[in-house]
């Protein structure tokens, strides 16, 4: 079967925007293909895409195999461009696939997909929270044990290595918590016309 359109440097991204494959998409008929950097990558069955520039969901497979993915075009540039390049991709999607039309069933397993992404990044970010204090607390500790046991003129230790590592992490968790605290919107919608 024929190729219809093809895109550089396209990425399948995480809801953090992290990239998790990127290489060449190439839009067929009856599916997409991603020739990835690691891996070849088949998408079948596309139900059709909506977007949230500059990302792009994909949603593709019938029943309990639903499944929505993210990708985006991957370009140097101001936001304006980047959803400018990203929008161009969304609608040659949109031409070949459609818009993403669900079923009261499937749009159901949509949303608990979603909502079971979210509480694993709540999760992880209250993990982060944790070990980001416990490695302040470290840092505060070993830096005034040694500091009590030097008091006769000695050397002490200023463990603001655990204590800065630590202040990162609780940083980065309190950010992703607020973040996935909030319920995301179960339905994706097009970008404004």
């Amino acid at each position: 079967m024929m190729a219809e359109q093809t895109f550089e440097k396209v990425a399948i991204v995480d809801d953090e925007g992290k990239v998790l494959e990127s290489g060449t998409l190439t839009l067929y008929s009856d599916r997409l293909e991603l020739d990835g950097k690691r891996r070849k990558i088949t998408i079948p069955n596309i139900r059709g895409v909506t977007a949230q520039l500059p990302k792009i969901s994909v949603t593709h497979g019938e029943g309990e195999n639903l499944s929505v993915i993210q990708m985006m075009k991957m370009t140097a540039g101001l936001p304006k461009k980047v959803r400018e390049v990203n929008r161009q991709l969304f609608e040659a999607l949109r031409g070949m696939y459609g818009e993403t039309q669900l079923t009261g069933a499937d749009q159901q397993r949509v949303t608990a997909m979603d909502e079971g992404v979210r509480q694993a990044a709540l999760r992880a970010a209250r993990r982060s929270i944790w070990i980001g204090a416990a490695l302040i607390i470290v840092g505060i500790v070993v830096t005034v044990v040694t500091y009590s046991n030097a008091s006769g003129g000695g050397s002490y230790l200023i463990a603001y290595g655990p204590a800065l590592v630590g202040l990162g992490m609780l940083g980065d968790g309190l950010i992703k918590a607020r973040k996935n605290r909030a319920r995301p919107s179960t339905t994706p919608t097009a970008p404004p016309g």
